[in-house]
């Protein structure tokens, strides 16, 4: 195993551990989501297609952040009352999105482990 490989190895490693932690912190979604758009950069790089478990994981990280930016504007919305619908829609969108958010982490945390364990 050359050089470039191991980094795409550790990269691959990194990843999992950070999807693990995106589904009990919302914050590791951002660094997530840039370690995994440096992933498939690399692997764009070395001729490589873009493996679905990364593509799962960039999907369910961004869901993850535009959850996080929907809570901000409710809250925000719900602050100077201005659109009490407003605020129970997004809280329903809320809850759907972080069901669907999760199920897409999990699997694709699963597929990464797969990914990286495949690598030599």
């Amino acid at each position: 195993m050359n050089n470039y490989d191991s980094s795409i190895k550790s990269m691959y490693l990194t990843i999992f551990i950070l999807g693990l932690v995106e589904l009990l912190l919302a914050f590791v979604g951002i660094a997530t989501f840039i370690i995994a758009l440096i992933l498939q950069s690399k692997l764009t790089e070395a001729g490589k297609p873009t493996s679905p478990g990364i593509k799962l994981m960039l999907i369910g990280s961004g869901m993850h952040i535009s959850i996080f930016v929907l809570s901000l504007a409710s809250m925000v919305s719900g602050l100077f009352f201005m659109a009490p619908f407003f605020g129970i829609f997004s809280a329903i969108l809320t809850v759907l999105l972080y069901i669907a958010s999760f199920v897409i982490l999990i699997i694709g945390a699963v597929m990464i482990y797969k990914e990286y364990d495949a690598i030599n």
